[in-house]
């Protein structure tokens, strides 16, 4: 198998007879479907092959992994939809100021600044940057006192890190790249022995196992609305 990221271009990946370049996901190749039907035709031993190099590809990579994972099933039983139908966005601004906001400590710790860089959709391209400009110019919007034990960031540490953001096409190598760390992490809460996130786990890529353990419960995993025996479904 040959993994090569071009990089500001696409990322192209083949092995014998069968390529891949472009729009294809990390759910692609686990379905066996779109650019990557031919996984379907490797026998078990090529099929291992290829999975142990693509793990190997990622987990080879100076990144560090890191999600906000929201259970669906879990935020509407728990009544948010209900509560929140009039702010539909509500969810998704929660999960990307968490998400900086963890990003934002690590790149403070290191000396850093930061940009964000997100999948291109056009329905909410702009909705996105608003959230990005609103915690540059107000900070977070959490309940102070439940917050409190995370040790919010200040407006002013957000506009001094935050230095700007840009949004790509999916077959951008880095959002091809980003796909396949965010299905691992998710998907772990679901299935515990998938594979790809255990090489991820083991190479320290991601952010419960790269960071410091005092660093975790600030800047680790945020999982929202699970149950504490999660079940068996996958993200789709």
């Amino acid at each position: 198998m040959k993994i090569k990221p071009q990089f500001g271009s696409r990322t192209r990946i083949s092995h014998g007879g069968g390529r891949c370049a472009g729009r294809s996901t990390v759910t692609d190749m686990l379905a066996r479907r779109g650019g990557f039907g031919w996984l379907g035709n490797l026998s078990a031993a090529e099929s291992n092959r290829f999975w142990s190099e693509y793990s190997s590809f990622l987990a080879g990579l100076p990144v560090i992994g890191m999600a906000c994972v929201i259970d669906r099933a879990g935020y509407v039983a728990r009544g948010y939809l209900e509560k929140f139908a009039k702010d539909r966005w509500l969810l998704c601004r929660s999960a990307f100021d968490i998400v900086v906001e963890r990003a934002v400590k690590i790149a403070l710790r290191r000396g850093r600044r930061l940009k964000v860089r997100f999948e291109s959709d056009v329905s909410y391209n702009t909705t996105v940057k608003g959230y990005f400009r609103t915690l540059k110019l107000e900070g977070l919007a959490f309940d102070q006192g439940r917050s409190d034990k995370y040790n919010p960031l200040k407006q002013e540490d957000f506009a001094r890190i935050l230095y700007d953001i840009e949004h790509k096409p999916k077959a951008n190598p880095l959002m091809q790249i980003a796909d396949s760390y965010v299905y691992a992490i998710s998907r772990q809460r679901y299935d515990r022995h998938f594979d790809l996130y255990r090489h991820l786990r083991d190479a320290k890529r991601i952010a419960n196992f790269a960071l410091p353990q005092d660093w975790i419960s600030e800047m680790g995993i945020k999982y929202y609305c699970f149950d504490p025996k999660p079940d068996t479904k996958r993200p789709g």
